[in-house]
């Protein structure tokens, strides 16, 4: 071979090699798996957003501005408990690109868009979200190589008239540099990037998080001071770019009339024509970027409108949620002990206003009223038997008038012993299926006390993992935990002990997660059925493996009527529950052959209570609702068992008139 084949070889052979590398380089984006929720996938979002509201309801009728520091706070700490990485230097950047799944990261940009769909989740007028954008002008204080030199984040217009950002990025970043993961990461040889082993820890502390609800002329001096200028702003009822000849009609100046540049619906620029420049508004605060955006806004809307009004279209209405539009909305929320067993001395409690202020607090308390400051000490010395107290305020400004009013009721009890459970929500044995490809499964799980107060729920997944939360009174504990590199057919222990603020051990529950491979998930069945006849056993039901959930229709049953059920499990085991109006009103347990759940007890959590058979009498009386629930769980293979129903109806007596007819 000569020379020169040589060279041509070699030439070739590199051109191939670089071909297939670029290809390589493409692909491995897209053989990425199903991406994470915090990589913007939007359906997982949402469910994590609706769970978070299931279990804390009174969110959805909160202000603006608390629904975004709720869900901003339940978001990061997801992000703290599954270790999820940030996007916040070059390197990652590069790398995220190159190994596509293996160390997945969350830049501004990406937050931003998370948290705007759990924003809208919650119920926040999309008219009231915004996008503010710091650029930079000479970065200090921050990498070089930094890919957020042009940092942004949301921003919530409140209730109160007050613009506030949510800014995750900027508190995992800090706390990255505080805890010199960058040194820790650059020093690892072999990569561009390298994650140390041990927890990033960067979205910790969220409770006491500056950045979220930070106002935006604070955010807009925080941002300065690490070497941004310059800031733009943009409500999500608007467009990015607006018309030069309007905003100079507006007597804007031309130091905030820019130009900019659009993106596509992948965040990448698009280069406009020179001789077609595109313009935004910019200043050297949030505030001023705001408060111009939205003169601009406001007068640009008026014109469209009465464009439409003038051609025959009819007035469509603003679209725009401004401080030019609307006026503050005053929130109050009474903050004590509201369940007291044997009141000894005083017991304090305050009112929280929405927006702060100085206002006049006048408390009622029965039929008893004065005025006092935000606070007030309450004795109930003088009760001697259980009652129900109300305890209200009203809020009103120095001229007297009524801002907004709030009551509780409180509950006074005496020498009762108050025994404290916790029990998990669902049925105590779940299954998850997973299908062809997929190695983990997502499950979600909550429980409550069965008496408010101030507890600890320390949860273990089975798995080795732990996590502990204080949800606060009357509040439900919960969240989701995702079983990862699941190859065959396999069982969790999930179970929460509840601990008190002193540290007693009040009682646990358990649950099983079963995670079975490669088949359909054929194990719920919902049925329908009517009860019309009083006095007479119904054989209702029967059935075997799985989960089968009948509501029966009892509209034609008289309100008094009373109910009772007669059951056989046989030697396997199954559980019964008997729900009514949202209440469950009958839990069997795991009725069957001790020994069976003995050689399973994954399946059988807590052990079976009885044999197989059973009856109960007096389940519940039918007041206003029209239907009830019975559910049989059978978690084996192979299970058999049937129920039977009764309608007891109440005895009409049968009055002068009716026997005159």
């Amino acid at each position: 071979m000569t020379k020169d084949q040589r060279i041509y070889l070699f030439s070739y052979g590199f051109k191939i090699f670089i071909t297939g590398l670029f290809i390589v380089m493409l692909t491995i984006p897209v053989m990425a798996s199903d991406k994470e929720y915090y990589e913007g996938n939007d359906a997982k979002l949402k469910q994590m957003a609706q769970q978070w509201l299931n279990e804390n309801p009174e969110i959805r009728d909160a202000s603006p501005q608390d629904k975004a520091a709720f869900m901003t706070r339940k978001y990061m700490e997801h992000l703290q408990r599954d270790n999820a990485p940030l996007d916040s230097t070059l390197g990652d950047s590069v790398s995220r690109r190159i190994t596509g799944t293996t160390d997945r990261m969350t830049n501004c940009s990406q937050q931003y868009l998370n948290l705007t769909t759990l924003f809208l989740e919650a119920g926040i007028d999309d008219r009231r979200m915004g996008q503010i954008e710091a650029q930079s002008t000479g970065v200090r204080g921050l990498n070089i190589l930094d890919v957020n030199k042009d940092h942004g984040t949301i921003s919530v217009l409140g209730d109160d008239n007050i613009y506030r950002t949510y800014d995750v990025w900027i508190h995992a970043k800090e706390r990255e540099d505080h805890n010199r993961r960058e040194l820790a990461r650059i020093s690892i040889p072999g990569a561009l990037s390298t994650r140390p082993p041990e927890r990033y820890d960067v979205y910790g502390d969220f409770d006491n998080s500056k950045w979220i609800g930070m106002p935006a002329d604070e955010w807009s001096n925080m941002m300065s001071d690490k070497g941004y200028g310059q800031y733009i702003y943009r409500s999500h009822a608007t467009n990015h770019e607006i018309n030069r000849d309007l905003a100079e009609s507006l007597f804007i100046d031309d130091a905030n009339i820019t130009r900019t540049q659009t993106f596509d619906l992948r965040g990448n620029y698009i280069p406009y024509p020179v001789y077609d420049p595109r313009y935004t508004i910019v200043a050297d605060n949030a505030g001023d970027a705001i408060r111009i955006r939205n003169i601009y806004d406001y007068n640009n809307e008026l014109i469209d409108r009465q464009i439409r009004i003038e051609r025959g279209h009819g007035d469509p209405g603003s679209d725009l949620i401004t401080p030019l539009t609307t006026d503050p909305v005053y929130r109050v929320a009474i903050e004590g002990q509201r369940r007291i067993n044997d009141p000894e001395g005083l017991y304090t409690y305050s009112a929280s206003v929405s927006p702060a202020g100085e206002y006049v607090y006048e408390w009622s308390f029965g039929e008893s009223s004065r005025t006092a400051g935000s606070a007030i000490n309450v004795s109930y010395d003088h009760l001697n038997d259980p009652s129900e107290v109300s305890l209200g305020v009203r809020i009103m400004n120095s001229e007297g008038e009524v801002l907004v009013s709030g009551s509780t009721i409180v509950h006074i009890s005496f020498d009762e012993e108050v025994t404290v459970s916790v029990a998990i929500h669902g049925d105590p044995v779940r299954f998850h299926y997973l299908g062809e490809d997929e190695d983990y499964v997502e499950h979600s799980f909550s429980a409550i006390a069965s008496h408010p107060g101030q507890y600890t729920y320390h949860w273990s997944f089975g798995d080795g993992r732990t996590w502990s939360q204080s949800p606060g009174e009357g509040r439900i504990s919960g969240g989701t935990v995702t079983y990862r590199d699941i190859t065959d057919n396999t069982s969790f222990i999930l179970e929460v002990d509840l601990w008190s603020e002193d540290g007693e051990f009040l009682g646990t529950d358990q649950m099983t997660v079963n995670v079975i491979t490669d088949e359909e998930p054929d194990e719920h069945e919902e049925r329908e059925d009517i009860m019309e006849r009083c006095n007479e056993w119904y054989e209702s039901g029967s059935g075997g493996a799985g989960t089968t959930r009948t509501t029966y229709d009892i509209s034609s049953l008289p309100v008094g009527t009373s109910f009772e059920m007669r059951f056989d499990a046989y030697n396997i085991p199954d559980r019964f529950i008997v729900e009514y109006e949202g209440v469950e009103v009958y839990n069997s347990g795991w009725r069957g052959d001790s020994s069976r759940a003995a050689d399973k007890p994954e399946l059988y959590p807590g052990g079976v209570s009885g044999t197989g058979s059973g009856s109960v009498t007096g389940i519940f009386t039918k007041n206003e609702s029209q239907s009830f629930t019975v559910t049989v769980i059978g978690p084996e293979t192979g299970t058999a068992w049937q129920y039977a129903l009764r309608a007891n109806c109440p005895e009409i007596e049968e009055t002068e008139a009716t026997e005159n007819q």
